[in-house]
């Protein structure tokens, strides 16, 4: 699964991250997550899910500390923002 997503590819840590998560979750169930499960939401910190987009986006850059940080960030972003994608898609329907 790891190999699988890596090969999605982008041309920075962020970018495949985002394009992982796009790829892992639909908005409808991003918006049910948050970072840390406050607010009534699951915590994605913790996941399986989270290790495995963490190891996925490390396959195709150098694995540091702050490549670390850049992924969880790129993820708490795309969960933060599920919401508005649902919002935009219903508006250009």
């Amino acid at each position: 699964m790891v190999r699988r997503l890596a090969a999605l590819g982008c041309s920075g840590i962020e970018g495949v991250t985002r394009r992982i998560m796009k790829y892992l979750m639909a908005n409808e169930l991003g918006i049910q997550f948050n970072w840390k499960g406050r607010y009534n939401k699951v915590g994605f910190e913790n996941t399986t899910t989270m290790n495995i987009v963490l190891e996925a986006a490390k396959l195709n850059f150098s694995a540091n500390e702050k490549n670390g940080m850049q992924v969880a960030w790129a993820i708490k972003e795309w969960l933060k923002h599920s919401a508005a994608r649902i919002n935009q898609a219903n508006k250009n329907i």
